[in-house]
């Protein structure tokens, strides 16, 4: 295992999990909102690495079959690290690990905000894509990353009904001007 990697890779999921620790909610704050999804999404990514990892190991479906195309993957893991992490700092204290309003919640919609609705899930994806492009294995690259995808939508759908549910017209509208993941696209 390349070095670099693991930094990079022990970084990314050490930070992931002191952000968890550190970022959630109270369950008065929560409620039932969450519908248990943080449960299944560490469920989901925790075995999407491991078994990505699993088949890069013992299989060979390289994407290039270049060793040095790992560092593309590298630059991908931290490219969403840093995504994620302006999309914390932007939301500031409404940002949680579990669906949650807090108290006072306001609705952000500027910064990366202003085109994304979840910038956060997107840096996440973006760090999966990464990682299974580091393994530098198709198989590895679907395994990585469409698990963590489709509950990541499941997430969002969830997400937005509290959303909706707690700003009415002025989430629709910042709907009508935003995309969900990419910017002009989704």
């Amino acid at each position: 295992m390349n070095y670099i990697f693991a930094v990079v890779f022990f970084a990314w999921v050490g930070t992931e999990m002191v952000l968890s620790s550190k970022l959630r909610a109270s369950r008065k704050e929560a409620g039932n909102r969450d519908r248990r999804t943080l449960v299944v999404i560490w469920f989901t990514t925790v075995s999407s690495i491991g078994v990505a990892a699993l088949i890069a190991y013992f299989t060979d479906f390289p994407i290039v079959r270049a060793p040095e195309f790992r560092y593309v993957g590298i630059v991908v893991i931290l490219t969403g690290m840093l995504l994620r992490i302006v999309s914390i700092v932007t939301l500031g204290r409404f940002f949680t690990y579990n669906v949650a309003i807090r108290e006072g919640h306001a609705l952000i919609t500027s910064g990366i905000y202003r085109w994304v609705r979840h910038p956060a899930y997107t840096g996440l994806l973006v760090s999966f894509f990464g990682y299974g492009l580091a393994l530098n294995n198709w198989i590895s690259l679907a395994v990585a990353f469409l698990p963590v995808f489709c509950v990541m939508i499941r997430r969002i759908k969830i997400e937005e009904a509290a959303l909706a549910s707690e700003f009415g017209e002025v989430y629709a509208e910042y709907r009508r001007h935003s995309r969900r993941l990419i910017p002009w696209i989704y």
